[in-house]
């Protein structure tokens, strides 16, 4: 701006000889500003991308309504986060969807990394929300779910499986069982780096820092294998139980018409070899035959309970 007030336009363009670095630093062109996103110019809008909507730094807000609006309504259509930004994220719409919602039967809930509001969805699709609460889950934003009930969380992790041939992973906590996003899962593996999420003390930490207090972890093996102590490329289930997990049972439900419960528990494993495993493999159905799938499924065999019941310390010092 000018002495008249007359906003001049910024010159984007360098003299030969300006080198990239100066270019890159210069802040009239340097296209990523307030939050890492990009300021976008076109029509001397500017406006920052941010992926899912768009946000005036004049006016302060985001200049579309949020998908979810109508829960809302005490605070506002033009909410980000449901105005806690500091708690909460939502960093580009990725969304849940209903699939198969004709058949109530068949009809479930599903989540997809490219699926947004306004995207095309097959005929049997219908887009359900950022989060939601449905059941005794609550689906939230990064494809995660946590169910107050333990019956509803094994059968997901179940049915999951059955329809990917993938496995999946639940984290059983003393609120209930998170079961982890699984869109980056494989037929042998639950990698939580995949989606930002830890261990740390012995406690699953999801991708946004909050940390759940972990009794154990449940996860599927389609191919109806027990716990796995050594894999191609590691030390499988046995490497989880001593390294992230230590004195904490890794449940496994073993698939592929095997039905079987079946739990991995090690000691930490401070040298990092193979002689330093200190651990137990115990399959849970063949000693007791009515904990198996099926009772967890009806809500007749808890594995908190069992859990609790048990000392997993003093059977490893055995």
């Amino acid at each position: 701006m000018d002495a008249a007030g007359t906003v001049k336009q910024v010159n984007n363009y360098y003299p030969s000889g300006t080198s990239m670095a100066e270019r890159r630093t210069d802040q009239a062109v340097q296209p990523f500003k307030f939050g890492g996103k990009e300021l976008d110019r076109t029509n001397n809008l500017d406006f920052y991308d941010f992926v899912a909507r768009s946000y005036d730094p004049v006016l302060m807000r985001f200049t579309r309504p949020d998908p979810l609006a109508e829960k809302y309504p005490g605070i506002g259509t033009y909410l980000y986060c449901a105005n806690n930004p500091v708690n909460r994220i939502d960093p580009d719409g990725r969304d849940w969807y209903w699939i198969d919602y004709d058949n109530e039967e068949k009809r479930s809930l599903q989540y997809d990394p490219n699926i947004k509001k306004d995207s095309k969805l097959e005929a049997n699709q219908r887009y359900a929300g950022a989060t939601l609460t449905f059941g005794t889950g609550t689906y939230r934003a990064d494809g995660s779910i946590m169910f107050s009930s333990e019956k509803d969380a094994y059968s997901r992790i179940w049915n999951s499986s059955l329809s990917t041939g993938k496995e999946e992973m639940g984290v059983i906590t003393d609120k209930g069982v998170l079961v982890v996003p699984n869109y980056k899962n494989t037929s042998g593996e639950v990698n939580l780096s995949d989606y930002g999420y830890s261990v740390k003390d012995g406690n699953v930490v999801d991708a946004g820092g909050t940390s759940y207090n972990t009794l154990a972890t449940a996860h599927t093996h389609p191919g109806g294998g027990g716990p796995s102590t050594y894999t191609l490329d590691g030390h499988g289930d046995l490497g989880f139980a001593a390294f992230k997990t230590p004195f904490k049972p890794v449940y496994v439900l073993q698939m592929n018409n095997v039905n079987n419960i079946s739990l991995i528990v090690a000691s930490p494993n401070t040298t990092g070899t193979v002689s330093g495993y200190n651990y137990r493999r115990f399959n849970i159905t063949k000693a007791y035959p009515v904990a198996n799938p099926e009772s967890l499924f009806k809500g007749n065999f808890k594995l908190s309970q069992y859990t609790w019941s048990n000392n997993f310390r003093r059977l490893l010092q055995k």
